[in-house]
């Protein structure tokens, strides 16, 4: 009798374990999802970015915006001047460097000036669609393998019976 109560004990351990690996991997692929989409979100932003941005003019360096970052290197934060029917703009990049700036091609809408991108803030928001496409998919892999995986207990018992 005793025998019993802890075979029954262990099955619903086994039967808890189970329960939580398909949560934990239902948990794993939600989160690839959202990576997924937020990949997507990107790219569509981006794209409606360079449908609105068609016309590119030479930008020069209005600021450098030269800062010390929090290991000691000097970082840039530029902003460029472009001028359109003899009327000036700026146009900050969103992005930091190491290597001080120089002039560089600027983005704008045509029916309104003041909407620009940087050739480099331009350039960079297919590799962060890649990166986050990437990620999201291993991440919803893992998600899968995790929801697929049977319990070490229940593998193992199985592995002594051949």
């Amino acid at each position: 009798m005793c025998y019993n109560i802890v075979m029954e004990r262990e099955h619903n351990t086994r039967v808890v374990s189970i329960k939580n690996n398909k949560l934990a991997g239902v948990i794993i692929i939600v989160a690839g999802a959202l990576l997924i989409g937020g990949a997507f979100f990107v790219h569509s932003t981006e794209s409606s970015a360079k449908q609105r941005l068609t016309e590119k003019v030479s930008g020069s360096l209005e600021t450098d915006g030269m800062y010390t970052n929090t290991d000691g290197e000097l970082m840039y934060e530029p902003t460029y001047l472009y001028r359109i029917n003899n009327k000036e703009y700026h146009c900050k990049e969103n992005s930091s460097n190491s290597e001080p700036p120089k002039t560089t091609d600027v983005f704008y809408n045509q029916s309104d000036p003041d909407d620009c991108k940087t050739a480099a803030d331009y350039n960079n928001s297919s590799m962060v669609y890649g990166i986050l496409f990437g990620l999201g998919g291993v991440v919803v892999i893992a998600g899968l393998a995790t929801v697929m995986m049977k319990p070490r207990s229940e593998s193992s018992e199985e592995e002594e019976e051949y």
